[in-house]
């Protein structure tokens, strides 16, 4: 049985996913503010937490970001109307691991719960990967370069874990995003660009090549 926090601030809504996810076998706490989340988190830890982008006292999003930023480590299910790809694209980066557009079938939301819980509870390889300027440390989920910490977002971790696991080989746009988007239906090649524009900011060094190579016709490649 794993402990899922709920927040919702739909009172109708909150009751059916909460009986939807206790029926899968999962012990559900349902609140309906960020300022509830807190206190519910502060109480206890949760293997997920299913969380909506607009509540009462401020935004889903944003809280995701904080939540991320102080170490928090469950698995965190984003519930939204906002079916944007750019909306999606944001929602990803402040840390969640999954996007769930309104209205949804509970099917398929329990199925997703089903595979963030087992995710989750996955035992945990700490792996340090390293490179001649970078180094990335799976279990504190933290990238340095010459020492120096390096802020990614969550995609962007994993994206460099990839490419750094898989140094060397050719990968396209499309496998890319199966590796990394799994299941993230409103994923697209140029989400991938865009991550990849982005790390190459961070992790290049001035007039010196990128660290990860565009393959002309084919792909990418990581060669650190």
């Amino acid at each position: 049985m794993s402990r899922i926090l709920l927040v919702e601030d739909d009172e109708s809504l909150l009751f059916e996913v909460r009986r939807a996810i206790e029926h899968e076998g999962h012990q559900v706490v349902g609140v309906e503010t960020i300022g509830e989340a807190r206190q519910a988190l502060d109480a206890d830890g949760f293997d997920l937490i299913v969380l909506d982008w607009g509540l009462p006292d401020g935004s889903g999003v944003e809280f995701c970001t904080e939540l991320r930023q102080a170490g928090e480590n469950a698995s965190i299910l984003m519930l939204t109307g906002r079916s944007l790809p750019a909306e999606k694209v944001q929602g990803l980066d402040s840390g969640a691991d999954d996007y769930l557009t309104k209205p949804f079938h509970l099917k398929e939301l329990t199925l997703r719960v089903r595979s963030l819980v087992g995710r989750s509870q996955r035992p945990l390889q700490r792996q340090v990967i390293e490179t001649k300027d970078l180094v990335l440390d799976e279990g504190k989920r933290l990238v340095t370069k010459k020492g120096t910490p390096i802020e990614l977002t969550i995609k962007e971790f994993a994206l460099l874990e990839f490419f750094m696991r898989n140094r060397d080989r050719v990968y396209s746009l499309d496998e890319l995003l199966n590796h990394i988007w799994v299941a993230e239906e409103e994923a697209a090649p140029d989400t991938v660009r865009t991550h990849i524009k982005n790390l190459r900011k961070k992790l290049d060094n001035p007039g010196e090549e990128s660290v990860i190579q565009n393959v002309h016709g084919f792909g990418y490649r990581f060669i650190g």
